[in-house]
């Protein structure tokens, strides 16, 4: 299923390692520089649930785009930012988050409709970005997109682009010297100009915050004693990484749909009557069995982050190699969820329990000390969505063509997905 092409992406190389050197380790040079990247799935379990001492987080390109943040820092400073927010996620109420899906689901087989009407060959990620971030903002922060003054999610993912392009340089080294792409000073200066944007239109939300703003009061207090923590920057991460991945997700289950019709079909028929009911929940949902498995193949087969990077601190033994400090580990969420000794067809949606097989573990969300805190609101907002969307339309495939990848912190098709919806 493999396009092959665009090789200099990252999420082409891991896919195509995926088919070649299939649960093995490998070493690359990428960016000019070397990276070990885990396929076998024991490695990857010692380096995120036992080993977690002995590897740190890679994401100083991240942090230098975004700000730090919970996604991209280390250590107390990490440990601190994820103690203040995990616990406003962990609450966060399933039946809130389910409305405000399917309400957003269903505004976004709107925006498929106009896109159908414009005759668009193709669905751009933008779309599926605009869903996901009015869900978490309205859900997290109790306020709109629009109140922000963001017409779309077009700046962030500007943004986005520009850290792809420029990472994996050590912060200890100067930027030109180690980019995968020349310094574009023209470019820079619009990347710096979207940043002052997007940071200065997120701290509107200071003008407008009151005592039943449980989250973003912490993060005011917490910016009192913390002079590397800034609201802007967290919120950044926020739509950053959870409007960006779940948006993924959402788009690769739109695009299987609409390649598997005769599943589409089966999907929506199972779910009519969870719709029908006026007591329609998301246990509804996830009572059915083939829906749900659906949704967490999807994001197997194409998971909305595709990798994870890691700076060794000490000597690590791995089942094939030592690993020295210093060294920079990919870990393939890619490779180890199209493992072939767990899936031998991995490729195909295995939407059937299959009791010989048992639970294959995934990493579609990580494991260990750093779990995505986001991984359950995200399960939910994603099948609630596409299961808003597959009540209000039909879903067409518009090319035959092999999906391309492209890496922006999420795993996006490189053109938009080819498909087109009709209402039902």
């Amino acid at each position: 299923m493999h396009s092959g092409r665009a090789e200099d992406d990252l999420a082409e190389r891991l896919f195509r390692l995926a088919d070649e050197s299939n649960g093995r380790n490998v070493e690359i040079d990428f960016g000019g520089r070397s990276f070990l990247v885990v396929q076998d799935p024991a490695d990857a379990e010692r380096i995120l649930r036992l080993r977690t001492e002995r590897y740190e987080k890679a994401l100083g390109w991240l942090s230098q785009v975004i700000g730090p943040s919970r996604l991209t820092e280390n250590g107390e400073a990490w440990q601190s930012r994820q103690r203040l927010s995990q616990h406003h996620l962990s609450k966060c109420d399933p039946a809130r988050i389910f409305a405000l899906s399917r309400h957003h689901g269903r505004l976004g087989a709107d925006l498929l409709l106009a896109e159908a009407a414009r005759k668009s060959p193709r669905l751009d990620d933008g779309l599926f970005r605009i869903i996901t971030s009015g869900i978490l903002m309205e859900a997290l922060f109790d306020r709109s997109w629009a109140s922000l003054g963001f017409s779309d999610f077009s700046e962030i993912a500007a943004m986005l682009d520009y850290a792809v392009d420029y990472s994996f340089f050590s912060a200890r080294h100067r930027l030109d010297a180690a980019a995968r792409v020349p310094i574009d000073p023209g470019r820079t200066r619009a990347f710096l100009a979207l940043r002052h944007q997007a940071l200065q239109r997120l701290s509107s939300i200071r003008r407008t915050m009151t005592p039943a703003d449980p989250m973003l009061s912490d993060f005011l207090r917490h910016e009192e004693t913390d002079k590397t923590f800034k609201l802007e920057h967290e919120l950044l991460m926020f739509l950053a990484a959870g409007s960006e991945t779940s948006a993924a997700a959402i788009g690769w289950g739109i695009y299987l749909l609409a390649r598997e019709p005769e599943l589409q079909e089966a999907l929506r028929a199972r779910l009519r009557d969870v719709w029908r009911s006026d007591g329609a929940t998301l246990a509804g949902l996830q009572r059915d069995e083939e829906f749900s498995r659906f949704v967490t193949e999807t994001m197997r087969i194409f998971p909305p982050t595709p990798v994870l990077i890691f700076r060794a601190l000490a000597e690590d033994p791995l089942s094939d190699r030592v690993v020295a400090p210093g060294d920079l580990v990919l870990i393939s969420i890619i490779g180890i969820n199209h493992a072939r000794d767990r899936w031998p067809d991995p490729w195909r949606m295995h939407l059937q329990a299959d009791p010989a097989q048992g639970r294959a573990p995934k990493l579609t969300f990580s494991t260990g000390p750093r779990v995505c805190g986001g991984r359950h609101f995200a399960t939910a907002e994603v099948m609630t969505v596409l299961a808003a969307i597959l009540n209000e339309v039909r879903l067409e495939l518009t090319s035959p063509e092999a999906p391309s990848f492209r890496w922006c912190l999420s795993l996006n098709p490189r053109h938009g997905h080819p498909v087109r919806a009709v209402r039902l």
